[in-house]
């Protein structure tokens, strides 16, 4: 579920005409944190700033692109938590390794 996440945040970011702030950064910030989690770069944190960041989406822009990302986050994250969870930590122990 992280690579598809992944798959639709980028579809997001390079589709945001960047004329809200919050979208134009916004969907750049969190399509880099999902990079960051699939390249073994990723923290725990990470999902709860990915959830701050949808937040801060939501509501905020002048049309509906970003609370629709927003939204797609939020559902990635209510139920499928515990993959990417797993997904951190099993890149940190292949780190330790």
């Amino acid at each position: 579920m992280v690579s598809a996440l992944k798959n639709l945040l980028s579809f997001y970011n390079h589709e945001s005409c960047g004329q809200c702030t919050p979208c134009r950064e916004g969907t750049a910030w969190v399509d880099g944190i999902i990079e960051n989690i699939l390249n073994n770069r990723g923290k725990k944190d990470d999902i709860d700033l990915l959830s701050d960041i949808s937040k801060t989406m939501n509501g905020k822009t002048i049309c509906v692109f970003a609370p629709a990302v927003a939204m797609v986050i939020d559902g990635f994250i209510s139920r499928f938590r515990d993959e990417f969870e797993a997904y951190i930590a099993q890149s940190k122990e292949a780190m330790n390794v």
